[in-house]
């Protein structure tokens, strides 16, 4: 059976950075389980469209099939005061902020004084990604795993409207 729309796809990967440094990979543990069309990252299902089991091969993804350019209007400075009742905020942190266009999951990018920078792009936006992929499986999905995967399409990984994307999907 090949990848296409629907299938229940199960891979083992490794993602790499712009530099090659593994950032993320299952092979010491268990392999990834998707449904191809369902809002995984464009590019990584593109890259695995028509592929069968024991189809080993390296992809790379642009940031504009990945989780797109990294956005200036997502970048914002917030007073310390307004995060008081957040005890010990650091560097690296992600926080669930309302933003008139809705709720989005931003990171504290920067501590200034009484001022913090909040980053609202994905962590990996504007970057290339690069994935040596093994197909393990590949099958019909079940109703079930259908519905689901179509309940939570356009907030997957990847997709363009996600829980940090800032579009105000609802994720």
């Amino acid at each position: 059976m090949i990848i296409a729309k629907d299938k229940a796809v199960t891979v083992h990967y490794t993602l790499k950075d712009e530099n090659g440094n593994v950032m993320e990979s299952s092979k010491e543990r268990t392999p990834l389980t998707y449904i191809q069309g369902a809002g995984m990252i464009k590019g990584f299902e593109t890259a695995l469209e028509g592929k069968a089991p024991k189809d080993a091969f390296t992809f790379t993804v642009k940031p504009e099939d990945a989780y797109g350019e990294r956005r200036p209007e997502l970048l914002f400075h917030v007073k310390k005061e307004q995060l008081k009742d957040i005890p010990a905020i650091e560097v690296g942190m992600p926080l669930r902020v309302r933003t008139p266009d809705g709720a989005l999951v931003a990171t504290i990018a920067e501590i200034e004084g009484e001022k913090v920078l909040l980053d609202g792009n994905h962590p990996l936006a504007g970057r290339s990604l690069s994935f040596d992929v093994e197909v393990v499986d590949v099958r019909d999905a079940t109703a079930d795993e259908l519905a689901q995967a179509h309940a939570d399409e356009g907030c997957g990984c990847g997709s363009t409207c996600g829980p940090s994307c800032g579009e105000g999907c609802g994720c």
